[in-house]
């Protein structure tokens, strides 16, 4: 554009195919629909080739639109303010630029549909079993059916008309991708401004940001309806059978008119049990406002590094459940966020050949210190609560109630409420009451934090011109200072809000290295 300025863009039209496995021995989930390609199987259970189902489950897209642009400007200014602000001609440059970048869906999703019903058996018992009888009810000595041998059906053949599916049911721990999925895709923007200090100096400042969309998430499919669970509570059973509570989603239920409840899962009903749906629901968010100094001379050499950010999604991998009834209930910090993140790496060639010459050269050269420093806010702790309170037999809703008054506290001491190795008050929390989500947010506190130095002393030798001897001495957590992991997030647990491991102490190692 002018002689100081260049604007790059770019414009992208990117083809998104879906995995897919050759033999077609994939399946997924559609409440309501009846498989044709396996008629016995149970209704919602599909497969490719089956009405709009694709061999790729979701199917091919072919408009995904990624523009790209950037600038860069070097100022010029001479004289003035603005010439002592950006030190005249090329010593600043500012850049910025934005983009729309696809992803493809991770290989490990099609990992997840492939070995399940009936080309694979997982099957999770409807109740405790005893050990030495694995199919035998611990409780009441009901046989919960044999599932084992079977023999896998051939793609294709004329016998899967007439599939037993007993043998698969309740079809659980089995996922299903969404037919309508999208490729996930994210904006990246940014706006640098970097300043050459001398000779040997560069400043770096700027804002780095990243909105994530159509992220790939799991929720349940078939969750326990909590409401008809306490239905079937003291008189609503007839007494002295079995009352509903957690964990109960797959029993059955006597009403005292005499009357059958097959379970509480809907909506595909007592045919499954827990089963996660990969669906394009979730969003992230990332601000950051980042800045480096960089140096380096002939002895010596430094990069620092800060950022000051926040980062926010529904999940941060897809293995991470979210809320069904609500996908923005599990909206909340990101499992790897750092508010505070601070990282200084350095080398420093030592002069003991100038301040000791009289010595042989090949002992007094070549000795350098090298480190790494890290000084950082904790990663945040996620809040949950074990036991299916909530009655739906699902991962990723279940949250104690936070009623507030929540104090840090440093986990060598004992804690607000007295436990040793405390490092939050669990008085601040109280428990999800039977048949309702807990009002917790999933992470919305950070854990203890980082102080670290790696360091290392290092001695190059030259024997010859194409050989040499290399002498390490690494420390890593040189000064032995202690990280603290994470507390037990769980408020189940008798250990709620306690500290109970840390990062490595200091680890010392001693290599020899010849290079030829």
């Amino acid at each position: 554009i002018r002689p100081n300025m260049t604007l790059n863009y770019g414009l992208r039209w990117e083809v998104s195919t879906p995995w897919y496995d050759t033999q077609n021995r994939i399946q997924t989930i559609v409440p309501g629909q009846q498989s044709t390609v396996f008629p016995t199987a149970p209704r919602g259970w599909v497969f490719p080739g089956d009405a709009g189902i694709p061999n790729t489950l979701a199917p091919t897209r072919y408009n995904n639109f990624a523009p790209r642009i950037g600038l860069a400007y070097a100022p010029n200014f001479s004289s003035g303010f603005l010439g002592k602000l950006f030190g005249g001609s090329d010593k600043t440059s500012i850049r910025a630029s934005y983009g729309v970048f696809y992803s493809s869906i991770e290989d490990l999703v099609l990992g997840w549909e492939i070995g399940d019903a009936p080309f694979g058996q997982y099957w999770n018992s409807i109740a405790p079993v005893l050990l030495e009888l694995p199919y035998q009810t611990r409780a009441t000595g009901a046989s919960q059916g044999q599932r084992f041998p079977f023999v896998l059906p051939a793609v294709g053949g004329a016998a899967n008309k007439n599939v037993d599916f007993s043998v698969f049911l309740p079809i659980a721990g089995s996922p299903g991708y969404d037919i309508h999925n999208r490729v996930p895709y994210a904006e990246d923007y940014n706006l640098v401004i970097q300043r050459r200090i001398g000779a040997d100096t560069v400043i770096s400042i700027g804002y780095v940001g990243t909105q994530g969309h159509r992220l790939l998430g799991e929720a349940q499919s078939n969750p326990g309806n909590a409401l008809l669970c306490l239905s079937l509570r003291g008189s609503g059973v007839l007494p002295g059978t079995p009352v509903c509570g957690p964990h109960g989603e797959l029993g059955t239920y006597t009403r005292p008119d005499g009357s059958i409840v097959n379970g509480t899962r809907g909506p595909l009903g007592p045919d499954f049990g827990s089963n996660a749906y990969s669906r394009n629901f979730a969003n992230s968010n990332y601000n950051s406002f980042q800045a480096s100094v960089q140096r380096r001379t002939g002895t010596m050499s430094f990069l620092a590094s800060y950022t000051y950010s926040k980062a926010i999604d529904n999940t941060s991998g897809y293995t991470q459940w979210v809320n069904f009834s609500n996908y923005r209930l599990s909206r909340a910090l990101s499992s790897f966020d750092l508010t505070h993140n601070f990282v200084a790496s350095y080398t420093y060639f030592l002069p003991f050949d100038r301040l000791f010459g009289a010595l042989p050269s090949r002992l007094m050269q070549g000795w350098s210190i090298n480190g790494i420093t890290r000084f950082a806010s904790g990663l945040p702790i996620t809040i949950g609560q074990s036991g299916d309170y909530s009655l739906t037999g699902t991962s990723g809703v279940d949250e104690p109630n936070f009623i507030g008054g929540l104090t840090i506290s440093n986990p060598r001491n004992a804690g607000p409420d007295g436990t040793a190795h405390e490092f939050f008050n669990r008085s601040a929390f109280t428990s999800e009451v039977l048949g309702t989500m807990g009002n917790s947010n999933r992470r919305f506190f950070h854990g203890p934090g980082f102080n670290n130095w790696d360091l290392s002393l290092d001695k190059d030798t030259k024997i010859r011109e194409s050989m040499a001897l290399q002498f390490r001495a690494e420390f890593f957590n040189a000064f032995n200072h202690t990280q603290f992991l994470n507390p037990n997030g769980d408020y189940s647990s008798s250990l709620f809000g306690v500290v109970t491991g840390a990062r490595d102490p200091r680890i010392g190692q001693l290599s020899l290295k010849f290079l030829w």
